[in-house]
């Protein structure tokens, strides 16, 4: 079997690599800290996220969005006033988003209905889900990235006891595998920033297609745990 690399690989690969290095030259004590920090900053987000979300809905932010998918996901309409099912999946497939999005709303019955009166009833609908989506997604980021700061400040008391000669051998070993692990996750939050991206502005679709033409990359894309947790927040 062919296995070759490109640059979304070589990005990828590298990230990790940068992940691994760092965590190792931090050790697994400090870097414990940082996941404890992540999955604080992960349950944070969780409930406090609503609260969030309702406050972008209601400033600029949600303007910002809105316009943005609606000038960049429909390339075409479809003629007439009426519109089936058959004609709603068809507009499904042709828009300008990742397939995961398409998935998400071919399988939402609030979406692919009869009733619809017209095509732009059905637009409206589209660009009112994945405005929401977003929105939800820009508010998990903000309170995640606020809390891993305020975490971030507070570590750095960790320094003297990550340095102690009996511990530091493996305290590193052990960080490095950590670091593999948060490289990961930190590729996995990049590709749901990107996906946001390409919904709001189509000049990186680019990106999208050297990941589809990629080995590692495109294995970490296809097999993103985050997607499954947003689609079972806000897909539903």
């Amino acid at each position: 079997m062919e296995f070759s690399l490109n640059w979304a690989d070589l990005a990828v690969v590298l990230i990790i690599l940068i992940s691994c290095i760092l965590e190792y030259r931090k050790g697994f004590i400090k870097s414990v800290f940082k996941t404890f920090s992540f999955v604080i900053s992960i349950f944070v987000s969780w409930t406090i996220h609503p609260y969030v979300t309702a406050i972008l809905k209601n400033s600029f932010v949600n303007t910002w969005v809105e316009n943005g998918i609606r000038g960049h996901i429909f390339k075409e309409t479809i003629d007439g006033e009426l519109i089936n099912k058959t004609q709603q999946a068809e507009v499904i497939d042709k828009l300008n988003i990742p397939d995961f999005f398409k998935d998400m709303l071919k399988s939402n019955d609030s979406i692919v209905n009869n009733n619809f009166l017209n095509f732009s009833e059905f637009k409206e609908s589209i660009i009112n889900f994945i405005t929401n989506i977003c929105i939800g997604v820009i508010a998990i980021l903000v309170v995640i990235i606020v809390t891993m700061i305020i975490l971030k400040i507070a570590s750095n008391s960790l320094d003297l006891i990550s340095k102690l000669p009996v511990l530091n051998e493996v305290n590193k070993s052990f960080g490095l595998l950590l670091g593999f692990i948060l490289g990961v996750i930190e590729v996995w939050i990049g590709y749901m920033v990107i996906t946001f991206i390409l919904i709001t502005n189509s000049n990186v679709q680019s990106v999208f297609t050297e990941i589809e033409g990629s080995t590692v990359a495109k294995f970490l894309y296809e097999n993103n745990l985050l997607n499954y947790i947003i689609a079972g927040i806000f897909g539903k």
